[in-house]
């Protein structure tokens, strides 16, 4: 874990923890699961920024939130041009 970025531990199994970066200067972000204990580390997307709203108050940083049940995932984006939300299943890489 070597960036700054906006972490969240999972609600039933706090070895694993949720995290994005800040988009690189290719204008990717990346959305990181990691398991604190065993180091192990899936990067679970890259996602496209807007550059152009890149360090404004118009930028959509990722967000990372966990569903209650720890088996979802959920993050804000502009990946496709609009802002919209993903979700991500989870439960294959932390179970």
């Amino acid at each position: 874990m070597d960036r700054d970025g906006h972490p969240s531990i999972c609600p039933t199994n706090e070895d694993w923890i949720v995290t994005d970066t800040y988009p690189d200067k290719n204008g990717l972000a990346q959305l990181i699961l990691f398991n604190k204990t065993t180091s192990q580390k899936f990067v679970i997307d890259e996602l496209k920024s807007i550059q152009k709203y890149d360090n404004t108050v118009n930028r959509c940083d990722l967000h990372p939130k966990w569903s209650f049940d720890g088996k979802r995932i959920s993050i804000d984006t502009m990946n496709d041009g609009i802002r919209s939300m993903y979700l991500y299943d989870v439960e294959n890489k932390i179970c």
